[in-house]
């Protein structure tokens, strides 16, 4: 599985623990109910672009090593207050 696509939906939560997507470059999870994005270190590590624009995100904190080959990351039309970014 390299791309997904599950845009639009009503998804509550999506908790990315699986190796099943060890190989994936592309998430779309745009336009769902997403609150939180939880994230086990080492499962994205081929992931390019990320979308979670129109969720309600209120925290998105990028540590160093979850996503590192993230080149596009889509967070508009959430409800973010700040972006801390950790190493």
């Amino acid at each position: 599985l390299m791309e997904l696509y599950l845009s639009r939906n009503q998804l509550t939560s999506f908790p990315v623990t699986s190796e099943v997507f060890l190989l994936l470059s592309a998430l779309h999870l745009d336009g769902n109910q997403l609150a939180s994005f939880p994230v086990t270190p080492g499962v994205l590590p081929e992931l390019r672009s990320l979308h979670l624009s129109g969720n309600q995100l209120a925290s998105f904190p990028v540590t160093s090593g979850v996503f590192p080959a993230l080149m596009e990351l889509y967070l508009s039309r959430n409800q973010l207050t700040s972006f801390p970014v950790t190493s």
